[in-house]
């Protein structure tokens, strides 16, 4: 994983509860104790936005996400008064064919968890797309 820290000021209790957050996304299984009962998640993907509430609930959606161990390209944290903005680019096998996602979550971290994750997903591109975006489909 290549990392990019622009703020090493972070605090522990945010850091450690990201660090887990990634871990989980790159082992594709997210630990059910990572979000507060009542976290929210706000999701705008190619062509919608949802929401969805509790802990339960989001670990339902990202079950669906990060089903599948991943690798990351890049992963870039920046501290925020209430948590932490992370941008990453993320490659994964499903079904033998190779994608790559582009996602940024603008975490909000209240007693060591995720209260809010707003996310914003590029969506999904697979081999053939990639080579007609060309060189600028690995900008980061």
């Amino acid at each position: 994983m290549t990392a990019t820290r622009t703020d090493q000021t972070r605090t522990s209790q945010a850091g450690s509860v990201v660090e887990r957050f990634l871990a989980g996304i790159e082992a594709g299984e997210l630990s059910s104790d990572l979000y507060t009962a009542d976290a929210t998640l706000d999701a705008t993907v190619p062509g919608w936005r949802f929401q969805a509430h509790g802990a339960e609930a989001i670990l339902r959606e990202y079950g669906r996400w990060f089903a599948d161990p991943c690798r990351f390209h890049t992963v870039e944290r920046h501290s925020l008064p209430d948590g932490e903005l992370v941008r990453y680019v993320q490659d994964y096998e499903l079904d033998d064919m190779s994608f790559t996602v582009h996602h940024m979550h603008h975490l909000t971290i209240v007693g060591g968890k995720i209260a809010r994750d707003v996310v914003f997903c590029g969506g999904r591109w697979g081999t053939e797309v990639l080579t007609e975006m060309g060189a600028a489909a690995h900008a980061t």
